[in-house]
């Protein structure tokens, strides 16, 4: 990930009483906890705005295509958990899923994971896969 500058950020106001509550649990990182929070309601609520040109869905910045391909690899085992995009949905086991986070925490057992963390993607142009996180 690129080193950010000042001019990547932007000042969002809160009421002192959610800035207060936010410090007393987590005082060492409140920005990284208010950011975390927003990217899972906007992958939450990606199904309410328009996909992208050419099909496909967007997750977060991140645009996939119809036939992109994602893995995630399963909780004790060298197995993987794959679903693809079509038709503008994600498919896992042959049911539509919400969202790649969504995906990730239904191969890793129903847990609460970071997604962004365990994806791998394979697009249609792409001839290996990828962490996701690359294009982060």
């Amino acid at each position: 990930m690129a080193a950010k500058t000042l001019d990547d950020f932007v000042c969002v106001p809160l009421s002192t009483e959610l800035y207060q509550s936010l410090a007393k649990r987590f005082p060492d990182r409140i920005s990284t906890v208010l950011e975390d929070v927003i990217w899972d309601f906007l992958e939450r609520t990606e199904k309410d705005f328009a996909t992208p040109a050419g099909g496909g869905i967007t997750w977060g910045r991140l645009k996939l295509p119809n036939g992109t391909k994602l893995r995630v690899k399963k909780s004790y085992s060298n197995d993987y958990g794959y679903s693809e995009v079509e038709t503008d949905k994600l498919i896992y086991l042959g049911k539509e899923v919400r969202s790649p986070s969504q995906f990730a925490s239904m191969v890793k057992n129903n847990t609460s994971v970071n997604a962004w963390l365990y994806i791998d993607i394979k697009r249609p142009q792409d001839r290996d896969w990828k962490p996701v996180s690359d294009f982060r």
